[in-house]
């Protein structure tokens, strides 16, 4: 006699289960050394096939057995009950309790969502949520004793403090250094032969950082995922301005973004800089 037991281990060892679909992250306690292994709310193979999902759907008629349980809805149309966030996915509902009021929805077949594991993203990724990384620019101090070179940089600087206080009391002017302004730019690309070829664009400007980065393609809103379908890296003099989409500086060699551009297709790239 099948158990839920049963059934839910049966359901999560399926090539399609939604967790083979997502990203995972780790949170490491520095104290007792345990570890917490989670899924992303993102559905990342879902969100970078969409256009071939609606593509391919089958449109079919709203049934009212299905009224706030897509669950039913995919045991009708697969077989099985867990693919019932990809249904509210593709229809565009926000939880359960949306999925009614529908004369018809979309229905992926299953031989398409069987070709989008391969771009899931791999067992062996999984990125640390609590990693500390040092941010270009800016200075991050904690609490020490001074050495020798701190205090004479200390000492260094109360020295030019006095002699600009010394200055403005005597009339003459003083310099001004003004600090680094933050500044968003937003360029848009349209790819010709050669960007093809070569698989990378230069930004006029070096970002700040990945996290202010968001790359569109042509009119779709959905911004692609940093490190698997693009990374800035250097360009011919070494500075880190060079959107590259090949596979080869990517985190994983198997991306399939290369393969979706064409010639003609627009890229619109969003970052914040330093000016």
């Amino acid at each position: 006699m099948e158990t839920i037991k049963y059934e839910a281990e049966v359901n999560a060892n399926r090539i399609t289960d939604l967790d083979k679909f997502r990203s995972r992250y780790y949170e490491l306690n520095r104290k007792n050394g345990t570890k917490v292994i989670y899924p992303s709310a993102e559905i990342y193979a879902y969100e970078h096939n969409l256009h071939i999902l609606l593509a391919e759907a089958e449109s079919v008629d709203f049934r009212t057995s299905w009224i706030m349980r897509p669950d039913y809805c995919s045991f009708d149309s697969y077989g099985t009950v867990v693919h019932w966030p990809l249904i509210l996915f593709v229809n565009n509902a926000y939880s359960i309790e949306d999925f009614k009021n529908y004369d018809q929805i979309l229905i992926p077949p299953y031989g398409l969502l069987v070709r989008i594991v391969r771009d899931k993203v791999p067992a062996s990724e999984i990125e640390q949520v609590n990693k500390f990384n040092m941010i270009p620019g800016f200075k991050m101090f904690f609490r020490s004793p001074l050495d020798d070179i701190e205090k004479n940089r200390i000492t260094a600087r109360d020295s030019i403090d006095n002699s600009r206080n010394e200055m403005e009391l005597s009339g003459n002017t003083v310099s001004v250094e003004t600090t680094p302004t933050i500044q968003e730019d937003v360029q848009e690309f349209t790819l010709a032969a050669t960007d093809i070829t070569n698989m990378y664009v230069d930004l006029l400007y070096t970002p700040i950082n990945v996290s202010s980065l968001s790359l569109y393609v042509d009119q779709f809103n959905i911004p692609q995922k940093y490190g698997y379908d693009y990374v800035i890296i250097g360009d011919d003099s070494d500075v880190v301005k060079r959107l590259s989409w090949n596979p080869i500086d990517c985190f994983s060699s198997n991306g399939t973004f290369v393969n979706t551009l064409e010639e003609g297709m627009k890229l619109k790239v969003q970052y914040l800089y330093e000016s």
